[in-house]
């Protein structure tokens, strides 16, 4: 996953307002007071919403565990100072002795863990890593864009030199992306598939594993709009503290 994916992956999200994403972190932030905090991010991908972040010259350790992700991320990071981008896998970071004031995981990454039992290790390993009264940041999608928007639809776009479909098909709480990209160059069209799944958690599930880990003080937001959730919200941002 994510090889070919990964050259095209910032033309295929131009929706993204990664500058008001990075907003509403900060708006978390402002809350609680916390001042230049040192944070982790959890998923960086192509390092867009990183580089955001790394406008308000917080220290930021950026991982992900694709390094063909990582590659297209290096390139906008690597002349900041107070950004560090290593590769590393979710479920196993540790960094002993040392504790983070914020962790972020945004963009899905919650939605691609299928199984729940990892989801519920993976906020486990991130509550170890907090110090105390530390923030956990996170986005899920909700549950109207993956069964409703998303569900058994067809989608067709054209972006520059890349014209795609995108193929969704729902099953039960699972949606699987099968995606056609057909990219032209010298004249010529490559084309290439790309196979995707998530998963649909509900907030009382987040919420209750949330509590069950020990997170006090959970809220969330409409992450597009930061107002209160409602039945046509497409992503769901989460606070909890430690």
């Amino acid at each position: 996953m994510y090889s070919r994916f990964s050259e095209l992956y910032d033309l295929l999200t131009f929706d993204i307002d990664y500058q008001k994403y990075a907003s509403n972190i900060l708006g978390f932030i402002e809350k609680e007071n916390i001042s230049k905090p040192n944070m982790l991010e959890i998923g960086c991908g192509t390092g867009n919403l990183t580089q955001e972040l790394a406008k308000e010259g917080y220290s930021i350790l950026a991982f992900d565990n694709s390094m063909d992700m990582l590659n297209v991320a290096f390139p906008k990071l690597i002349d900041l100072e107070n950004v560090n981008v290593v590769m590393q896998d979710m479920y196993k970071f540790a960094y002993l002795n040392y504790e983070f004031d914020v962790i972020i995981s945004l963009l899905d990454v919650i939605n691609y863990i299928l199984d729940p039992d990892k989801i519920e290790k993976l906020f486990k390993n991130i509550y170890s890593g907090l110090r105390e009264g530390g923030l956990f940041i996170f986005d899920i999608n909700s549950e109207d864009k993956l069964l409703n928007v998303l569900g058994n639809n067809t989608y067709i776009y054209e972006r520059e030199n890349v014209f795609y479909t995108w193929e969704n098909t729902l099953d039960d709480d699972l949606v699987y992306f099968d995606l056609n990209f057909f990219v032209k160059e010298d004249g010529l069209y490559e084309r290439f598939k790309e196979t995707q799944v998530e998963r649909y958690y509900s907030i009382e599930f987040i919420k209750s594993l949330l509590e069950k880990v020990g997170f006090v003080q959970i809220e969330f937001i409409d992450e597009d709009t930061a107002m209160p959730v409602n039945e046509k919200t497409q992503r769901i941002l989460f606070k909890a503290k430690k």
